[in-house]
């Protein structure tokens, strides 16, 4: 997904696009852990708030034990992968 500026084509394409189960997952996650940290901490920098978005998804998936479920089993894998 390429960012865009415009708030109604970016919602429109996490609502209405078809994504498969665990990438959908992900997008929807990063933005809402996205937008917390930018309204919450606007004066920091962007190296730390990317890196506590990471983090922040990483410690959601794991403590939701999404990936005790079968049909997650992969998403932290896909995070880590989209990551690199």
């Amino acid at each position: 997904m390429q960012p865009d500026p415009d708030w109604a084509i970016t919602l429109d394409h996490l609502a209405n696009r078809s994504h498969d189960r665990l990438t959908s997952i992900l997008l929807r996650l990063a933005f809402q852990v996205t937008v917390y940290y930018i309204w919450s901490k606007p004066a920091k920098p962007g190296h730390y708030l990317a890196r506590v978005i990471d983090k922040s998804i990483r410690n959601c998936i794991t403590s939701t034990r999404y990936f005790e479920k079968s049909k997650l089993v992969g998403l932290l894998q896909r995070w880590f992968t989209s990551m690199e």
